[in-house]
């Protein structure tokens, strides 16, 4: 299967050749990703590749596999967007890390075509975009705990129960403005464990809050 085949299987549907049975569909996937869906068929919206490539990179930034695949085979394609083959390279290489079962061979094909120079630089871009990459760490105590653990909300979470009821909740992605609301919307019933540059940010935050009521 070449990477024009890849392109159509894991964004415009699905493919079963014997060995691969893959669908667009993903029930845990967050909406980012839906959204990049959405532009990327033209559903209910004009189709833009340009939108669905920004919306797929929100969702590869939060640690979402497909998402990771898709960007690597968009930027690999230069479809409705630039071709750039080493940042295509650097999300290709991380998705496969994180064990999605297309990206290997959509890797494999789109590096017989590079140069020892693409794939140097491609890898320093992974190694970059990884960088950003934080293990965070929440604690929810037992009235938020059972809310949170309904669901998968990122590709690399995991879930210690505690006696009390309460959890500690671990994943790991780049720190956004999203993450930081998702974790005030629980209020008093969560608390960030880690990293420290996040706990500091949102006592930062959390203090300038408290400044306009006083």
């Amino acid at each position: 299967m070449n990477i024009l085949n890849l392109l159509f299987v894991c964004i415009l549907g699905s493919h079963d050749d014997g060995n691969i049975s893959l669908s667009a569909l993903d029930d845990n996937a967050p909406r980012e990703y839906w959204v990049a869906i959405a532009y990327a068929n033209g559903i209910k919206v004009e189709k833009d590749m340009k939108v669905a490539a920004h919306y797929f990179e929100k969702a590869a930034r939060m640690g979402h596999g497909p998402s990771q695949r898709n960007l690597g085979i968009i930027k690999g394609m230069g479809d409705g967007i630039e071709k750039d083959i080493p940042s295509a390279y650097a999300w290709l290489r991380i998705a496969t890390v994180n064990k999605d079962p297309i990206a290997p061979e959509a890797l494999k094909d789109l590096t017989q075509g590079m140069t020892a120079r693409q794939i140097e630089l491609g890898h320093e871009r992974a190694v970059t975009i990884l960088r950003k990459v934080h293990q965070v760490k929440v604690r929810f105590d037992s009235f938020a705990a059972p809310f949170v653990q309904e669901r998968k909300w990122n590709d690399s979470q995991k879930i210690k129960k505690r006696n009390d009821g309460s959890m500690i909740f671990q994943l790991q992605l780049i720190v956004s403005l999203k993450l930081k609301g998702w974790i005030l919307n629980w209020r008093e019933h969560a608390k960030i464990l880690g990293p420290k540059e996040l706990v500091d940010d949102m006592k930062a935050e959390l203090n300038k809050m408290l400044m306009k009521y006083e």
